[in-house]
């Protein structure tokens, strides 16, 4: 791998569709140990948390599983030029504290709802007092805010993503409904077999206006802005390890530990609130 991955066409597809994909970006070698050394991870994850468990995060949490190839990915000269080339000098990846595998549920299918990180996570108006103000102006600075990887150690087509919505401050009337989706919905239901809620999970992907569904093979590198609109659409029959990472600087990742640590706290205020008389 001695010739860069980068191009400008990385740049303009980052800068206008909220997303590019660096193809074949892990060597032959390294996706082989990352598939072995992932095996590990997910059987005590699965061990852990029950056969529904769809995350495997972070790796530094998972001490039985061979760092060193995790490692490898996080120093991979041509992948960390390319990164850096995007987005600015100062970005990383692979923070062993931070990422995880993205696996398949082990179950039953389920979906999602369409949503933009945090903004969508929170409860209602906490967003639009707390954030707002600072999230907007950076959702402008694509070469510096919220770049979030996927990277498939195996076939991976269940991110699907809509194109040039990082720039819209406002979803469309369409789009509120189905980002209103709960969870709840989107799984299999009591007395629904696998396929018919496959194919209703389907029909609500496609809903979406634009969308788009991201086919990667594996070791390919998906860089895209996680303040756009995005879900994830998971079946226990198709098999599913994917690095699940971020690329961002030092001011990125303050900004992400403390509003992490916020609302952490705003969580076990409610906890206490909730078990007072």
């Amino acid at each position: 791998m001695g010739e860069t991955m980068f191009s400008e066409k990385n740049i303009l597809e980052f800068q206008t569709r909220g997303y590019t994909i660096f193809r074949s970006a892990l060597p032959d070698t390294l996706l082989g140990d990352l598939r072995r050394a992932s095996e590990r991870g997910v059987k005590l994850a699965r061990e852990r948390h029950g056969p529904q468990i769809q995350v495997v995060q972070p790796i530094g949490a998972y001490p039985d599983m061979d760092p060193q190839p995790f490692c490898d990915y996080a120093e991979l000269p041509a992948l960390n030029e390319a990164v850096r080339s995007l987005l600015t000098p100062e970005h990383w990846y692979g923070n062993p504290d931070r990422f995880g595998l993205l696996i398949e549920p082990g179950e039953r299918p389920w979906c999602t709802p369409w949503h933009r990180d945090l903004e969508d996570h929170l409860p209602p108006g906490v967003f639009e007092s707390e954030y707002r103000d600072e999230w907007d102006p950076r959702v402008q600075e694509y070469g510096v805010w919220f770049a979030q990887i996927n990277c498939p150690l195996y076939y991976d087509s269940c991110t699907w993503y809509v194109p040039e919505s990082v720039y819209r401050r406002n979803n469309t009337e369409v789009e509120k409904d189905l980002v209103a989706f709960s969870e709840d919905s989107l799984e299999q239901k009591p007395g629904e077999s696998a396929i018919a809620a496959e194919r209703r999970l389907l029909r609500y992907c496609r809903a979406m206006p634009d969308a788009v569904q991201v086919h990667l093979a594996p070791g390919d590198f998906f860089i895209y802005r996680h303040c756009g609109l995005h879900l994830g659409n998971y079946s226990p029959d198709v098999k599913r390890v994917t690095i699940h990472d971020n690329a961002m600087n030092q001011e990125v990742h303050d900004f992400w530990r403390t509003s992490n640590r916020r609302e952490e706290q705003r969580g076990r205020n409610a906890e206490s609130y909730a078990a007072s008389p």
